[in-house]
């Protein structure tokens, strides 16, 4: 589903799936390459438990987004099942096999949303979208009374993703793997049960 804008059009479509590519070329979804990525997102604006959240420039050109999954226990399932996945990763069989097959170690989070992407174009970067899309983001969890909220970031130090979540109130809770990639979990609580 779509935050407050109007439906995708096909030129937004291929910007999301141009900015994914060039802000997280190492993502599962990037790696499939521009025609999974394309699939990704035409799955995400009808997805009834993910949310989509944009930022676009006076010109109407998306130039922020954030994704918001509220059931990220079966988001790799549904993407299974309502994506062309299987023939997106057959071409990149091998790499993709040692991919899934590394697994998760560290504690799973609790069943509480997840904001699964959050990236702005090189050329809106200093302007406060980032920011503006998490308020967003947490302020549309808040009116459904939801008590935490999860991010993964890289777990390096050198990373400034964790200085602007841990401003944004997110507190670190672990290290985990995913993949073979290590990642630093934040939570943030937004209600005071």
């Amino acid at each position: 589903m779509i935050d407050g804008n109007p439906p995708l059009s096909t030129q937004d479509i291929e910007r999301l799936a141009r900015l994914q590519l060039d802000h997280l070329p190492t993502s599962l979804v990037s790696i499939l390459g521009l025609g999974y990525s394309k699939a990704f997102y035409r799955y995400i604006a009808r997805s009834r438990e993910e949310t989509l959240f944009l930022e676009r420039n006076q010109e109407g050109v998306i130039v922020g987004v954030a994704l918001l999954s509220e059931d990220m226990a079966t988001f790799e399932r549904r993407l299974l099942l309502h994506t062309p996945l299987v023939f997106a990763a057959i071409p990149r069989i091998a790499p993709l096999v040692r991919l899934l097959t590394k697994g998760r170690t560290g504690p799973a989070p609790e069943t509480s949303p997840e904001l699964v992407t959050l990236f702005t174009d090189t050329s809106a970067r200093g302007l406060g979208l980032g920011a503006k899309l998490v308020d967003r983001l947490t302020a549309r969890l808040r009116e459904k009374n939801a008590p935490w909220m999860y991010v993964r970031t890289f777990d390096d130090p050198e990373n400034p993703a964790v200085k602007f979540y841990t401003s944004r109130g997110f507190m670190p809770v672990c290290s985990l793997v995913a993949r073979g990639t290590p990642f630093l979990l934040l939570k943030m609580q937004l209600s005071d049960e």
